[in-house]
């Protein structure tokens, strides 16, 4: 994930367009306990603005300890990332 943000958000600050950057964050890695000082070094070492950075989270990626998740999550927003709930009633239908 780590190379994938990084190359997205070296990509798109390059072509100076006014575009939106999405990148999918896996379960395993939403849940690891650096997370959040990984993306915010990512966009300090990109020079990216945060502001039209969406990760995607899959519902899965909560459920288990929905209060680490929310943690994590408020934790991204003050970065000023914008978050996804990606495959969101998968399974429920």
């Amino acid at each position: 994930t780590d190379w994938v943000l990084t190359t997205a958000c070296r990509e798109v600050r390059d072509k100076s367009a006014d575009l939106s950057l999405s990148v999918n964050i896996s379960p395993v890695e939403f849940k690891a306990s650096d997370i959040v000082l990984r993306v915010k070094a990512i966009l300090a070492k990109t020079g990216f603005d945060a502001s039209p950075l969406e990760l995607e989270v899959t519902e899965n990626a909560t459920l288990s300890k929905p209060e680490n998740a929310l943690k994590i999550m408020q934790q991204l927003k003050s970065l000023g990332v914008r978050l996804l709930m990606d495959d969101f009633g998968t399974g429920y239908a």
